[in-house]
């Protein structure tokens, strides 16, 4: 029996005191397993690698409804614990105290710009790609409340996927807030208003690190030579990268990619998507057998209630390609059309799921499924997961995408992990099982 698993996983750069998150997908593992070879997993620190990754399932904590027979998945993440979003919310919302009224631009002021970026030419939104930028200027004449403006190009970023409004701190050599820069997503500026820890009328110099993200609206696809730069005064930094997504997960014809595009750590909404059958395959079932979608949260540390989310379901119109980023704008009726009173959907209440019936055995279309929600305030994770798979069946068919986010919290510092596994289904622990259950 062939068992196909990938873990994803998104990192969240914390500039001093409030985060910033994006996305990470990393392909992590293809195993071959037999029936037998069922193993739980678990969200566990004690195991370590070069990067932040975890694996979304755990079969003690999974509800019957998505247990697989078969399927493995390496766990490894850093050293920090989980935390409640609602702590998380705390250390992101909290300002400055020592923000004086706003006064005038001074960025004319400034001197000795220098900006540099990381070295990295290749940007892996799905590994958790970001650059690392560091600042440094002098800058003369300023006082309380006056303010400078830092130019992104319209190639990145500032917040990556959090609805917060984003801060980035200046701090002195004796470790005092000087400046508080917050990110305008509209103008790609980060605007930097200088507290009154700054005297009146004086000369300093000043540097600061961000962690800036590549538009993925501006770069929804894996591109060459996407060109980013950031304007410190009156200069142009620049640098090229090669921007990548990963392609979507396959098994068989079976198809399916998912990310949580959207998130507010205030107050626990998301906006999940997944991609049915982007790559345009003809997904049909061995016995004929009526295709579902199960949507669930994805561990036991995510506690969404999926009887109360919004979704809606769209079909690609004609035959363009998918944007790889997922952030699109659905309600284009030129490009989408808004099919969901056509297919019938179910809460499952005994495993806390939403069931999407296709109502016949084989799709070719693209469709997309955006679930809007909230998860519940002691929750540790944002985990959602879909499925493709027959109603009925004896054969290992289908495909399991989960994605999410995870908080983990240390001196205020914050990490968000985005995670995604795939597997085959079988029939004895599918989908399919539980649905027949419920429905007799």
């Amino acid at each position: 029996t062939m068992t196909d698993t990938v873990t994803m996983d998104t990192v969240t750069v914390t500039e001093t005191s409030p985060s910033t998150t994006e996305t990470v997908k990393d392909n992590q593992e293809r195993s071959s397993l037999s029936s037998s070879e069922s193993q739980s997993q678990s969200l566990s620190n004690s195991e370590s690698a070069s990067a932040s990754q975890v694996a979304l399932a755990s079969e003690t904590a999974t509800p019957s409804l998505l247990q697989p027979r078969a399927m493995v998945s390496a766990a490894t993440q850093g050293s920090f614990e989980p935390v409640p979003l609602a702590l998380a919310a705390e250390a992101e919302t909290e300002t400055p105290s020592a923000i004086a009224t706003t006064g005038k631009d001074v960025t004319a002021n400034i001197s000795n710009p220098m900006v540099t970026f990381s070295d990295s030419n290749l940007i892996e939104m799905d590994k958790g790609g970001y650059v690392s930028t560091k600042l440094n200027f002098s800058i003369q004449d300023i006082s309380p409340g006056d303010f400078i403006s830092v130019s992104l190009s319209n190639t990145l970023d500032g917040h990556g996927i959090s609805l917060n409004e984003i801060e980035f701190p200046i701090l002195n050599e004796n470790n005092e807030l000087i400046a508080v820069g917050k990110y305008d997503d509209s103008t790609h500026n980060i605007k930097y208003i200088f507290t009154d820890i700054v005297q009146p009328h004086s000369n300093i110099k000043a540097s600061a690190e961000l962690s800036l993200f590549i538009d993925d609206q501006t770069i929804p696809n894996t591109t060459s030579n996407v060109k980013i730069s950031l304007t410190l005064g009156n200069q142009i930094f620049e640098k090229v990268v090669d921007v990548k997504y990963e392609i979507p997960l396959q098994h068989g014809n079976y198809n399916v990619d998912s990310r949580i595009i959207k998130a507010n750590f205030t107050d626990f909404s998301f906006k999940y998507v997944t991609q049915i059958n982007p790559l345009g395959k003809l997904i049909s079932t061995s016995n004929f057998s009526p295709l579902v979608s199960v949507i669930q949260n994805a561990d036991q540390d995510s506690h969404i209630d999926l009887s109360k989310v919004n979704y809606k379901i769209y079909k690609l119109i004609g035959s363009d390609l998918l944007s790889e980023s997922m952030n699109e704008d659905y309600l284009n009726t030129n490009k989408f059309e808004d099919v969901t009173q056509n297919f019938r959907s179910e809460f499952n209440s005994e495993a806390n799921a939403r069931v999407i019936y296709w109502d016949k055995s084989y799709i070719q279309e693209k469709f997309i499924i955006v679930v809007e929600g909230s998860a519940e305030k002691d929750s540790k994770t944002l985990s959602v997961s879909t499925t493709i798979e027959p109603l009925n069946s004896y054969y290992q068919e289908g495909v399991k995408y989960a994605a999410g986010v995870r908080l983990y919290g240390s001196s205020g510092e914050g990490v968000v992990d985005y995670n995604s596994q795939s597997q085959s289904l079988s029939n004895s622990e599918s989908a399919s099982t539980s649905i027949r259950e419920s429905q007799s």
